[in-house]
């Protein structure tokens, strides 16, 4: 399993926001709402989506849409090319690897 931190610049030369966190595992990718403030309480930590592939294409669930989606892998290729060619915009996103800064496993006796 890879967990990864999503920060968007939400203005032009603004500070990065720890907005989202993505969880890649076996069974798929997860996309949540992180803890931060900008979040109301009941929105925070909240799974907004996911991704299955299934070796022969993929399922996407957003929360905000009843139907999943199902692509195949050209289907998921011209969809990441419409999406990237239409995302002009002043926002800034970085995807990276959350690493843990400390671990913590209790008195040893």
């Amino acid at each position: 399993m890879k967990n990864y931190e999503v920060h968007v610049q939400n203005m032009k030369y603004g500070k990065l926001d720890h907005d989202y966190n993505i969880v890649i595992a076996e069974g798929g990718t997860s996309l949540s709402r992180s803890n931060g403030t900008q979040w109301s309480e009941s929105a925070r930590n909240e799974v907004v989506g996911s991704l299955i592939d299934d070796g022969n294409g993929v399922t996407i669930e957003l929360k905000s849409k009843n139907e999943p989606i199902t692509l195949d892998y050209m289907q998921m290729a011209e969809l990441q090319m419409l999406l990237m060619s239409a995302l002009e915009s002043d926002y800034v996103t970085v995807i990276k690897e959350a690493v843990p800064v400390l671990r913590y496993s209790g008195l040893a006796k």
